[in-house]
């Protein structure tokens, strides 16, 4: 996979160059500059070849009237630093730094409020509702499947993120993050997900397994980042030196 991520990187950057400006990295678009092979594929399928494709990429969420239809996955975690912190680090780490691990990478974020679409190695801007997130999950060296969602909810006043499954997935549904305050330098994080597809056996034996996996290392990561950035605000002038 590094490889392929090496190749792909490069044809996305020559792709820049021969461009001609910093404007083509903010507008421009193409389906062969997706390096994941499994996320292109799920792009193709969602018609997306264009920048302003991603406007029509179509949900498949987590709906009250069918609730009976969807099962439910619950984790809580815990992070050493004021719930405020946590909430900033969870809004500002970048994709590709929280999606870090052995089953999955980051392939893109499409930004509409921007027209933007930010790739691995670009500095991300921030988390945002209506922006769209593709990933590449590698199960267990057995399989790769793509995975996209698209954020429908950041509240600050609730303290919590939604997200809402791509049709054309592997399954349909919504998750929830939600942070609150267990003391003045403890955040709680409960991740909640309703889900399901059109086979039992996945979404009782293997989806809970990997959701669990993957959204460890997710939280990991940015409770990593939230803990570095506190002890560096923390020591101040100090953490500089």
């Amino acid at each position: 996979m590094a490889k392929q991520k090496s190749l792909g990187i490069l044809i996305l950057l020559g792709g820049f160059l021969l461009g001609g400006s910093r404007a083509v990295l903010a507008q421009d678009f193409r389906l062969e500059w997706v390096y994941h092979d499994k996320v292109r594929e799920l792009l193709s399928s969602q018609r997306v070849a264009r920048l302003e494709d991603f406007e029509q990429v179509a949900l498949q969420c987590f709906t009250a009237d069918s609730a009976h239809l969807f099962w439910s996955h619950l984790r809580q975690y815990e992070i050493d630093v004021p719930v405020d912190r946590a909430w900033q680090t969870y809004l500002g780490i970048a994709p590709e730094k929280a999606w870090k691990g052995g089953l999955v990478d980051f392939g893109l974020c499409y930004a509409p409020d921007e027209q933007k679409v930010y790739w691995p190695f670009e500095p991300f801007s921030g988390l945002r509702e209506g922006q769209l997130h593709f990933m590449e999950l590698n199960i267990l060296g057995l399989a790769e499947i793509a995975v996209g969602h698209q954020v429908v909810e950041v509240s600050a006043k609730a303290r919590r993120i939604g997200f809402c499954y791509l049709q054309e997935g592997e399954s349909a549904g919504s998750q929830w993050i939600q942070l609150r305050a267990l003391g003045p330098q403890k955040t709680a994080v409960v991740h909640y997900t309703r889900y399901h597809s059109d086979s039992y056996f996945r979404d009782t034996k293997l989806y809970p397994l990997f959701h669990s996996l993957v959204i460890d290392r997710f939280h990991k990561n940015v409770r990593k980042e939230a803990e570095k950035r506190y002890r560096a605000e923390a020591m101040g002038p100090v953490a500089q030196e």
